[in-house]
């Protein structure tokens, strides 16, 4: 299950799980910068070795 962030440090936790399973996270915000879960999106790499 994946929970709807809420909050900016969520998704700081989020990537650092990621990371360290070896996955790159990158984070896109709306244009206006305002961190809102609705206008995320979530792209994941596989770390290239």
């Amino acid at each position: 299950m994946f929970f709807v962030p809420t909050t900016q440090v969520f998704l700081v936790q989020v990537c650092v799980f990621l990371m360290s399973k070896n996955f790159l996270c990158f984070i896109f915000l709306s244009e206006d910068k305002v961190l809102k879960p609705h206008e995320i999106r979530y792209i994941f790499f596989r770390r290239k070795k």
